[in-house]
């Protein structure tokens, strides 16, 4: 009787989906007590007639010079800046607060794609070493052997994969599509009619607006997009243009959309490895459960 072989790949997929399913439900916990929220003060105001002009909230960011030294002992602070609404605007600020977590959880699911990457690719050479290219890995395996020459354990392919891969998410994924080039092909033509390559290539510019311009993409960055890579851009990521530049304002079922996607690219990834690798993809398609057994969503 064979003994059916454990798929190594599985770790690393299940651990993004359960990212991904704990970014998307944070958003949509925040949204559903938000929600809550202004009904709540909505039914008070027309039962008890409640003036919401009374709501404020404010936070003052008070600092201290590290260069001083206080001769009396007590830190002296000074006022920096502050932030703070009233009214009408402390109200719609809920809206504010769930598109910055939606753009937020596209970051980090973004992030968490890239360890996905490093990780299938790791344990994937881990079992087949000889698929590493030696020009690619040759300084990574020289730095790593200094500390440990066992070839053999998941540490050390997953250092040597995140020594050889410094620069972006497209190095890995072209290393994916040499092991398995089938992936080109899905990327292309796949059931839901988008070009993987640009939805990535435009998922990796609005990972950087989150986490380094205020959500903003600047004119500069679009200047030679393809106008498919503008609609896709206002179809899955929602903003609004502020003179040439792009500004993010991402709703939660849009970031929801996203982080699935993150999830389906991955499980293309996992499935095709499998198949180069000889193992049984153990992880069914999340699509054929229903999105709701992976990612929070509102029913």
């Amino acid at each position: 009787m064979s003994q059916q072989i454990v798929n190594p790949l599985d770790a690393s997929l299940e651990n993004l989906f359960n990212h991904l399913a704990t970014f998307d439900g944070f958003a949509f916990i925040l949204q559903s007590h938000l929600k809550g929220f202004r009904l709540s003060l909505e039914q008070r105001r027309k039962t008890e007639g409640l003036d919401l002009s009374r709501f404020s909230a404010w936070v003052s960011l008070n600092l201290i010079d590290l260069t001083q030294s206080p001769s009396s002992g007590w830190v002296e602070r000074f006022h920096a800046s502050s932030f703070g609404a009233e009214g009408q605007d402390y109200i719609a600020l809920t809206d504010t607060f769930v598109s910055i977590w939606s753009c937020q959880a596209i970051a980090d699911s973004y992030e968490a794609f890239e360890t996905f990457l490093q990780d299938i690719i790791a344990d994937f050479l881990h079992d087949h070493p000889g698929k590493a290219d030696p020009d690619k890995f040759r300084k990574a395996f020289q730095y790593v052997d200094r500390v440990s020459t066992d070839r053999t354990t998941q540490e050390y392919w997953r250092d040597c994969v995140r020594r050889a891969f410094r620069r972006d998410q497209s190095d890995l994924l072209d290393f994916i599509r040499a092991l398995a080039p089938r992936l080109a092909e899905v990327e292309n033509n796949n059931g839901l009619g988008i070009d993987l390559k640009e939805w990535h290539s435009l998922v990796t510019t609005v990972r950087h607006a989150v986490t380094h311009s205020d959500l903003r993409i600047i004119a500069s960055q679009m200047r030679d997009w393809t106008p498919y890579r503008c609609s896709l851009l206002e179809k899955k990521f929602p903003g609004s243009y502020q003179g040439y530049d792009y500004k993010l304002k991402i709703d939660r079922d849009s970031a929801h959309e996203a982080l699935v996607l993150f999830g389906d690219y991955a499980y293309v990834i996992y499935k095709l490895l499998s198949a180069k690798g000889g193992y049984l993809p153990d992880i069914p398609p999340t699509r054929s459960q229903g999105t709701q057994t992976v990612l929070a969503n509102d029913s």
